[in-house]
C-alpha cells in the first residue's frame, strides 16, 4: 500500500478528530478500535465511490474486518499529543482535541460537502457497537468489486487511498493551513508557541546583544 504524504496525513488526522467529535454529538459512542476502524473504512468507501479524496488509508482483510495500519498509528499519535482519550472501550475527543477543531472551523467550513459523507455513515452506522458493525461491514461488497467483504481472503486489500488524478473533488487545504495543522496537532510545538506568546506579553524575553570580539 502507499504511503501517505504529510498533506494527507494532516488531513487523516483532522477528519478523525472531527469523526470522533461527531460521534459524540450524536450520542454514538466510538466502543473501541473496532468501530473507529470500520466507521473509517466505510466513510472512505463513499468517498472513494464519489471520486472525493478525503480519507487517504488504505485497508486490508483482518481478524476483525477491514484493518488499518496507518489509523491505529494515527489514533495513537492524537492520543499521545492529547487530542483524544482512548481506552480499551472507548475513544473520545479531550478539550485539545475540540480547541483544534474550533481553530480549524474556517478549514472545515470550506470543505462542508465532503464532511456530509462522514455525516451520512455516522448517521446509518454510529448507533452500532463494534461487533455488529464487523458482521453488517462483512455482508457488503468490497469497494469496486462483486465479492462480499467477509468473503475476500484474509490479508487481501480492501480498499486503497484514492488517486489525485481520478479524484473528481477532494479535501482543499492550501500551504497556510498544512503550516497550521502542523503545529496545532503537534503537542509540544503548540505549547512551545504558547509559552513564548505570554513570556512576550509578560516582558521576560532576553534582550539580544552581539558578542564583541577579542581579537
Amino acid at each position: 500500500m502507499s504511503s501517505r504524504t504529510l498533506t494527507e496525513t494532516l488531513t487523516d488526522r483532522l477528519l478523525i478528530l472531527f469523526l470522533i467529535s461527531e460521534c459524540q454529538k450524536q450520542a454514538c459512542r466510538v466502543t473501541g478500535k473496532v468501530k473507529l476502524l470500520k466507521l473509517v473504512y466505510l466513510s472512505e468507501g463513499r468517498m472513494n465511490q464519489n471520486e472525493t479524496k478525503g480519507f487517504n488509508y488504505g485497508f486490508y482483510r483482518w481478524d476483525y474486518g477491514p484493518m488499518s495500519n496507518e489509523v491505529l498509528q494515527d489514533l495513537d499519535y492524537l492520543s499521545e499529543n492529547s487530542l483524544l482519550e482512548k481506552t480499551e472501550n472507548f475513544i473520545g475527543i479531550t478539550n485539545r482535541g475540540l480547541e483544534v477543531l474550533k481553530g480549524s472551523t474556517p478549514l472545515l467550513n470550506h470543505n462542508e460537502e465532503l464532511l456530509k459523507l462522514i455525516h451520512k455513515v455516522i448517521k446509518e452506522f454510529g448507533h452500532y457497537k463494534g461487533k455488529s458493525l464487523k458482521t453488517i461491514v462483512y455482508g457488503i461488497p468490497k469497494i469496486g468489486e462483486r465479492i462480499l467483504v467477509g468473503k475476500t481472503e484474509h490479508g487481501a486489500v480492501l480498499l486503497q487511498k484514492l488517486p489525485l488524478e481520478k479524484a473528481r473533488k477532494m479535501f482543499w487545504i492550501d500551504d497556510e493551513w498544512i503550516e497550521t495543522l502542523s503545529i496545532l496537532l503537534d503537542k509540544e510545538v503548540c505549547d512551545s508557541l504558547k509559552r513564548g506568546t505570554q513570556d512576550a506579553r509578560e516582558g521576560r524575553v532576553t534582550k539580544y546583544e552581539p558578542v564583541k570580539s577579542t581579537a
